[in-house]
């Protein structure tokens, strides 16, 4: 294992074929990880770090910065600036940090991190995971689920079959399903759950229950609800 530290100007720093931690410092670095499991972690400048391969963890600096997973199963964290991230194969978690960040996740099934509808992300394969702080988001075309976080009360899917779940606003929170098959999922306080076409006022929760859907699961609190169609047979709280 060896522990290779930059200085505070532009360098190419690399590592071995053990599990290093690599740190950039200041300047525009370029840092590989090389073999092993590392930790690359950038600086005060924009730099570009790729894991390489192995299972890395990567923090960008206070730059606009270029972070590659590469193989194996990475977390990538951007912190400041405006960061590009990319994941590479296997299973990674992204998170783009402050700012208006990139994220492609590449191959496997990504969880991405995101405070701000801003945040773009790109994932064509694999199934794939937003945890959202934002108020308000909007699940992209070709992500399958979303968690909404303490912050967050509204939350669209798309044409997908998706899983959209409350976990931290006690308040009133809004899950619109969209086109697919969808299973929508409460937390504590009083929630409208979406999806198309057929509506039902159930407790204090309105339901539109799309007419495509074989299946609504819903969740209050400490109750549940069974729905089924296309005519409701049971009804479990």
């Amino acid at each position: 294992m060896a522990i290779i530290v930059g200085y505070d100007y532009g360098e190419h720093l690399w590592g071995t074929i053990d599990n290093d931690s690599i740190y950039g410092l200041g300047g525009n670095d370029f840092l590989e990880g090389d073999y092993g499991n590392d930790l690359v972690s950038g600086g005060s400048g924009n730099y570009t770090a790729h894991g390489d391969e192995g299972n890395d963890t990567l923090y960008g600096g206070y730059g606009d910065d270029l972070i590659f997973g590469d193989a194996g199963a990475d977390w990538l964290y951007g912190h400041d600036g405006i960061d590009t991230l990319n994941g590479g194969d296997g299973n990674d978690v992204l998170d783009g940090g402050t700012g208006t960040d990139k994220m492609y996740g590449g191959a496997g099934d990504d969880y991405y991190y995101v405070n701000s509808q801003s945040d773009y992300i790109y994932d064509s394969s694999g199934w794939d995971v937003v945890a959202s702080e934002a108020y308000s988001y909007t699940l992209p075309s070709t992500i399958e689920r979303l968690n909404l976080g303490e912050n967050g009360v509204i939350g669209y899917g798309n044409a997908l079959n998706n899983l959209i779940f409350d976990y931290g606003n006690v308040g009133v929170s809004y899950l619109y399903g969209g086109y697919g098959n969808d299973t929508l999922w409460g937390y504590t306080g009083d929630d409208f759950l979406a999806g198309e076409w057929v509506m039902i006022l159930f407790m204090a929760v309105i339901i539109l229950i799309p007419s495509r859907a074989a299946l609504i699961l819903i969740h209050f609190g400490e109750k549940g609800g069974l729905i089924t169609l296309p005519t409701i047979t049971k009804v479990r709280v």
